[in-house]
């Protein structure tokens, strides 16, 4: 189907998704981290990394997030560099909460790194901090500040910093403080992520903005007039297909899963980050026999091949 020769010893995806480390520093409210269940708090080491991401060929994109802070995974830098060095196109999202110094900043920088999204959904301290528990606007913006100058210091334009903004009814009022405070800090790029529905905490249908489009049509002018004016490029996340047309989005992408797939810390393989059900473990079969496996064909051909959206495959596949 989309895989290629399945005879190949490498499995051809477009991209992947691999789970760097599942702790946080953070309880946002709105996040799988606090309001499901992590299985235990692990990394991803590096040897293991370079098992996976060997078996992949030709991939142009590695998304290195998961359910925890990827800067708090002890080999996270390696696996940058090591991607990156074969061509792959390396990009996370990161709370920029974690400690950062210059020397580390110095790092990253020549890690090789395409870019960084960094979770913002509010902008004032007193909101956001709501949002994120445990989290600091200030220590956000005190981050941004220390890699916009070692990146002009280093002369180099990556990684690429972008916001990245789930948005939901608590916040689009404030969408437009967001897109101001991001050209405040030089980020020309925001990826509004539709919030994902797990029916707690903030990710409940009552916050969903697909729920209230009266509410979306009266701000969703005024949000893509200020990016507009202000050269901020609004891009509309992974999840943006799960939006009705009337807020104006226009993601006509295949679903992630349709070229790529989503590998956790501990090995186990996901059609993508925000379903619970699981198509094999990679401490049990090669990568290769788990795309093979009755499992992962039987999500190919009830889930995928319907042409279902996002927010119908996660309501089916984590549903018990």
């Amino acid at each position: 189907m989309f895989l290629g020769d399945m005879n190949s010893q490498d499995i051809k995806y477009r991209s992947v998704q691999i789970e760097p480390t599942n702790r946080c520093n953070l309880r946002c409210r709105a996040c799988w981290h606090t309001l499901g269940d992590v299985k235990k708090s692990d990394n991803l080491n590096f040897s293991f990394f370079k098992i996976i991401i060997d078996q992949f060929n030709g991939i142009r994109d590695l998304n290195l997030q998961g359910l925890g802070e990827p800067f708090l995974a002890p080999d996270l830098l390696r696996m940058i560099t090591y991607a990156a060095g074969k061509g792959i196109s390396v990009w996370l999202t990161s709370n920029f909460n974690t400690d950062m110094n210059k020397e580390f900043a110095q790092e990253v920088v020549r890690s090789g790194i395409a870019k960084i999204r960094i979770s913002v959904d509010a902008s004032s301290e007193n909101q956001y901090s709501y949002i994120k528990r445990g989290g600091s606007l200030q220590k956000v913006i005190n981050a941004i500040s220390l890699f916009n100058k070692v990146k002009n210091e280093l002369s180099s334009n990556f990684p690429v910093l972008a916001f990245n903004t789930i948005a939901m009814k608590s916040n689009i009022k404030d969408l437009k403080n967001i897109i101001i405070l991001a050209h405040s800090l030089d980020i020309r790029e925001i990826a509004l992520i539709p919030l994902v529905v797990f029916n707690k905490g903030l990710a409940n249908k009552r916050e969903s903005l697909s729920a209230d489009i009266t509410l979306v049509k009266q701000y969703i002018e005024e949000i893509y007039k200020t990016a507009r004016e202000l050269g901020i490029e609004l891009e509309e996340g992974v999840s943006a297909m799960m939006l009705p047309k009337e807020m104006s989005l226009t993601h006509n992408e295949e679903p992630k899963c349709a070229n790529g797939c989503y590998i956790d810390c501990l090995g186990f393989l996901y059609p993508c980050c925000n379903v619970k059900y699981f198509l094999g473990n990679f401490n049990d079969d090669r990568l290769i026999e788990m795309i093979n496996s009755p499992r992962y064909q039987f999500f190919q051909e009830n889930i995928l091949t319907k042409k279902i959206d996002c927010a119908s495959c996660m309501e089916i596949l984590n549903k018990g």
